[in-house]
């Protein structure tokens, strides 16, 4: 795993790349569909296809849209799996959170968005 800040990454696809800073969710670059999923370590699981028209992968922090990575691909068609956990530690209020995000990209056939693992709204407690 790289630990950096902003940096700009050149992706071949002999290569899998993970990245993961302070700021930004572990992310994976992959050369293919991450076949296995344990669904019992994430509370919600979306995924959908991506059209890369500019060769560049861009993750953009929220709310000032300042990009945190960007990353050198092939143009084309890719596809995006988001894993979400411990989505009851999120805390809007509070600069620190424990809920975690896991982003996988590799390159495949474009795809609507979909949801693989709804979470239970129910376990959520508002504190």
């Amino acid at each position: 795993m790289f630990v950096f800040k902003k940096l700009t990454h050149f992706f071949t696809p002999l290569t899998s790349l993970t990245f993961q800073t302070e700021t930004l969710p572990e992310i994976h670059i992959l050369n293919k569909k991450a076949e296995i999923i344990d669904y019992s370590k994430y509370d919600h699981i979306v995924e959908g296809g991506l059209v890369l028209k500019s060769g560049f992968l861009q993750v953009l922090d929220c709310p000032n849209s300042i990009v945190e990575l960007k990353v050198k691909l092939k143009p084309g068609y890719y596809r995006v799996r988001i894993y979400f956990s411990n989505i009851v530690g999120y805390n809007a209020d509070k600069e620190e959170s424990s809920d975690n995000t896991k982003i996988e990209v590799w390159p495949d056939a474009y795809t609507e968005p979909q949801v693989l693992k709804m979470y239970n709204l129910a376990k959520r407690r508002i504190h």
